[in-house]
């Protein structure tokens, strides 16, 4: 499997595989490509050998991944694999959704992993899962490659063109880049047409757009308008449309503040709510 990586990201990613740690953390905003980074772990922990000693654990309709599901960690472990020699992977993707109870149970389980067995957790932020598990971690940073190694690694797929308006819409995010390019499905994809939308209507018609979004779904409808708004931030600089100009810096300031809040904020509506009244 191949994946586009940043020279920052490899190096990481090379320091990590050398250590040969039990317990991994891929960290980066949302599109930032972890699913596929944490796949690409995968296959080069196991040499890219078929191997059915594989647990993907995601959130549920709910958008949690909950203490039940956490418990299904302990019984993969003690399933036998083929020879002691075969790797067993543990993939939990948005490692950040899991309830507090869910990362109490599964420190246990990192602490006490055997020696062919490897968890690797996604998430958006050091700050969003519990400390006494990111301690347990070892770190990979996902950056953002550059242009030139962009356009190198997809040159074969598509125009130079296609790659470069991804590249930008994406905010140089390889995982919705990827989706962008594919014509694929992704929650981005969903929430940046949402967010051109809100930035093109009416005070009262965002609020009745927003009205039925839960927290996890507001975190990304703001990153997304955080995306939206940086493109025609740019956009604005580039025709000299300095009132746009003055607007959109307010805009991306106000939503920015909003995304520090909302980690700690027990009104999230009411803090999205502002948001809206004042973009």
């Amino acid at each position: 499997m191949k994946v586009l990586l940043s020279k920052t990201s490899e190096a990481q990613i090379l320091s990590v595989l050398n250590r040969k740690p039990h317990a991994i953390g891929i960290y980066g905003p949302e599109g930032s490509g972890k699913a596929y980074l944490a796949q690409y772990l995968k296959d080069k922990i196991t040499n890219q050998v078929k191997n059915e000693n594989i647990l993907v654990v995601r959130p549920n309709d709910k958008g949690k991944i909950t203490v039940e599901q956490a418990r299904q960690l302990p019984k993969f472990i003690q399933l036998k694999t083929a020879d002691s020699k075969s790797e067993r992977i543990i993939i939990i993707e948005d490692a950040d959704k899991m309830t507090v109870e869910a990362q109490n149970a599964i420190l246990k389980n990192i602490e006490e992993l055997p020696n062919n067995t490897t968890i690797i957790l996604t998430f958006p932020n050091l700050a969003s899962i519990l400390p006494t598990i990111s301690s347990r971690l070892n770190f990979i940073k996902i950056t953002p490659p550059t242009i030139n190694t962009t356009i190198d690694f997809f040159n074969n797929q598509y125009s130079d063109e296609q790659i470069i308006k991804a590249y930008k819409i994406s905010n140089y995010r390889i995982g919705l880049m990827t989706a962008l390019l594919k014509q694929e499905q992704h929650d981005v994809i969903k929430n940046i047409s949402l967010s051109k939308q809100i930035l093109s209507s009416s005070s009262f018609d965002r609020i009745c757009m927003i009205e039925s979004l839960s927290k996890s779904e507001v975190a990304l409808l703001l990153d997304s308008l955080l995306i939206v708004s940086k493109a025609a931030f740019v956009s604005a600089i580039n025709n000299g449309q300095s009132k746009k100009v003055t607007k959109l810096a307010e805009v991306r300031k106000a939503v920015f503040k909003s995304m520090q809040k909302l980690q700690t904020t027990p009104n999230y509506r009411l803090l999205l709510t502002d948001l809206m009244l004042r973009i």
